[in-house]
């Protein structure tokens, strides 16, 4: 599972970081 909070996820900033976090 993701360890993503429902409010990164929404958040179009933070959602930046996962992507890039997810990307390594």
């Amino acid at each position: 599972a993701d360890q993503i909070s429902m409010e990164e996820y929404l958040n179009p900033f933070t959602g930046e970081e996962i992507k890039k976090r997810k990307k390594k």
